[in-house]
């Protein structure tokens, strides 16, 4: 399965099928992606003032700043 998602968009919660009649755990992309980011102290190893890179599209970019100002 392919999911298509803007950067504005959260990641999904996948359902992990194991056996034939298990019951299927999730996986909360989301919020492991969240978690691995504060865990791993991003925050202060990226430099968000600077252009990224690849570049974003201009609605994009939009959104990004305004989640940056916001800060």
């Amino acid at each position: 399965m392919a999911y298509t998602l803007s950067v504005r968009d959260p990641l999904p919660t996948l359902s992990m099928p194991l056996r034939p009649g298990a019951p299927e755990p999730t996986l909360p992309l989301n919020q492991l992606l969240h978690d691995l980011y504060e865990c791993a102290r991003y925050d202060l190893a990226i430099d968000y003032s600077q252009p990224p890179v690849p570049p974003l599209h201009d609605d994009d970019l939009a959104w990004a700043r305004q989640l940056l100002s916001a800060e």
